[in-house]
């Protein structure tokens, strides 16, 4: 929601502003009622590897358009000694999509190398679709992985 702080003589201006630019009506579908991000993140144990899993999954009327270049990007914040995913960058090719259209799932191997907290970034981007009306979706996340021995 869009909340300006202007006087009562400054609302027309904004209105005015607002159907110049293009701003789309309050009526379209808000971004988390187009589409939820689910994620698996195991406990992992030193000198393990487990595959963690990141999915979309689309709401109302809305489907994965499975044509789009989407992307995850995996990238520990700790040196390969630590934490090591086979790769970082994960492409639409890399995905796997629900037989109904309504989603699409990154999963990615990971080895656990010594104990600890250790602070990963994730991102993603993709693309739902109702009909025309289209939405490029971004989720960036930063999360722990627990590693016992």
């Amino acid at each position: 929601m869009l909340r300006l702080a202007l006087g009562p003589t400054r609302w027309l201006t904004a209105a005015a502003v607002f159907v110049t630019i293009g701003l789309a009506p309050a009526s379209q579908a808000e971004p988390e009622e187009r589409y939820t991000v689910e994620t698996q993140i195991p406990e992992m144990a030193v000198a393990s590897q487990d595959t963690f899993t990141f999915t979309v999954k689309s709401s109302g009327d809305y489907r994965i358009d499975a044509d789009y270049d989407a992307e995850l990007v995996f990238m520990p914040e700790v040196d390969d000694e630590v934490l090591v995913a086979a790769k970082s960058h994960h492409g639409p090719k890399d995905a796997s999509y629900g037989d109904d259209g309504r989603s699409q799932s990154w999963s990615v191997p990971v080895t656990a190398k010594r104990r600890g907290r250790h602070p990963v970034k994730l991102s993603m981007r993709f693309r739902v679709c109702d009909g025309d009306d289209c939405h490029i979706g971004r989720y960036q996340t930063r999360f722990h992985v627990v590693v016992k021995d």
